[in-house]
């Protein structure tokens, strides 16, 4: 195992070496901590100006840039959805149903690539709970309507969560923008779908306005991954990958 630390660059072990070798002896080493390494390694090098601050940054090929455009169409397109049905008294449901799985399908899409290794374990956590979920769902009872809420609102805030790590954004930015932007209006608009909370004689009109954050957040996010650039790796730093590694 240690001898995959050779794979760093001179300057990431002068800097890091010592810290790592410790965690490494701290616990038992498995192969998912190889491949994380490797990975760290490999990141070490493409993105030099990570160790060493005082090197120049490192042009962003074009390619990195296309994550934030899908983004930004994904939003572009959920958008246009919820203009359509504030438009329309009564919106032809199936032009709805291709306006969101085209947005669904853009904003997957601007997410593919590998996260920071510290944030791996809560997607997974959020994965099998979306698995869990699913299964009541499929089940032949009749309160599989309360999963399968739970499910897309678990969806929802999982992309938009993923979405602002690839942004950059911080923590307490993230969970501000999931709220507003997402579990807020949900919760409204499902209130409002099971006639829970009275929307007035404009229920549909509401609902589109309720749908319209999450566009507008996707819009945003989508033009601060294409400023930035969204690579595989997130510009996943070496003291993040130390941690992923103690964690």
């Amino acid at each position: 195992m240690t001898r995959l630390i050779r794979l760093y660059p001179a300057a990431w072990r002068a800097r890091y070496e010592a810290e790592l070798l410790d965690l490494l002896d701290e616990r038992r080493q498995t192969f998912s901590d190889s491949l994380d390494l490797v990975r760290g390694a490999l990141d070490a090098r493409l993105h030099p100006q990570l160790v060493e601050p005082g090197l120049p940054d490192v042009d962003m090929p074009p390619a990195s840039r296309l994550p934030g455009l899908a983004a930004f169409a994904g939003g572009l397109t959920w958008a246009a959805m919820a203009v359509v049905i504030v438009l329309e008294t009564h919106p032809a449901w199936s032009d709805l149903t291709a306006l969101f799985w085209t947005s669904l399908c853009f904003m997957t899409v601007s997410l593919v690539g590998s996260v920071p290794p510290a944030r791996s374990r809560q997607i997974r956590r959020g994965l099998t709970t979306g698995g869990v979920l699913l299964g009541l769902v499929l089940l032949p009872w009749d309160l599989k309507a309360v999963p399968a809420l739970a499910l897309i609102g678990l969806i929802g805030a999982g992309l938009l969560t993923v979405a602002g790590l690839r942004a950059g954004l911080s923590a307490a930015v993230r969970i501000a923008v999931v709220a507003s932007a997402w579990v807020g209006p949900f919760a409204i608009a499902g209130l409002g779908s099971m006639g829970l909370l009275d929307l007035g004689p404009g229920t549909v009109w509401v609902q589109g306005v309720v749908a319209a954050p999450y566009g507008i957040a996707w819009l945003i996010l989508g033009a601060l991954m294409v400023r930035r650039g969204a690579t595989s790796n997130e510009r996943s730093s070496s003291t993040e990958h130390t941690e992923a590694l103690a964690t």
